[in-house]
């Protein structure tokens, strides 16, 4: 009985260990993600902020119809595009060159076509009695905000 309890006693000091150990490593990379943060440009800043709108963009319901009395939501059906661009636009702001400047621009600028053809051509969903939700209209938003921020950061702090 007495081994048992050392080992259970052994396993928590363990685990309180693991614990502490992960909660200052997190909170060292918050610091460092906070430095780096107030270290760069506005138009890096307002690249890394549409992250936010670009979550609820790729992650909420774009549509809604209605079928059998129940509401069904429609994802963003390029929300995949969204994550990627999303991934390119933080990584490229640790690269500044031309290529990336082009490649946020052409990323950007294909994702924004591509949503405006979904919306003029009402092919999000199979049903005709869809309704857009406020969420659709992000991903004009989050693609918009980027290319500003890009084009922002390309000719006015990057020459």
């Amino acid at each position: 009985m007495n081994n048992f309890l050392n080992l259970l006693r052994e396993i928590v000091r363990f685990a309180l260990d693991a614990c502490i150990f992960f909660l200052g490593l997190a909170k060292h990379l918050f610091f460092a993600a906070k430095e780096w943060f107030l270290y760069i440009p506005v138009s890096e800043k307002i690249i890394v902020l549409n992250l936010i709108p670009s979550f609820f963009a790729a992650s909420m319901d774009s549509a809604s119809f209605i079928i059998a009395d129940f509401e069904k939501g429609v994802t963003n059906p390029y929300a995949a595009y969204l994550v990627g661009i999303a991934l390119f636009m933080i990584i490229s702001s640790f690269y500044r060159n031309k290529f990336t400047f082009a490649g946020r621009i052409i990323f950007n600028a294909v994702y924004l076509i591509a949503f405006v053809y979904l919306n003029i051509s009402g092919t999000i969903t199979k049903p005709e009695n869809f309704e857009y939700s406020v969420f659709f209209y992000f991903n004009y938003f989050v693609a918009l905000l980027n290319i500003a921020g890009a084009l922002l950061s390309r000719f006015v702090y990057y020459r």
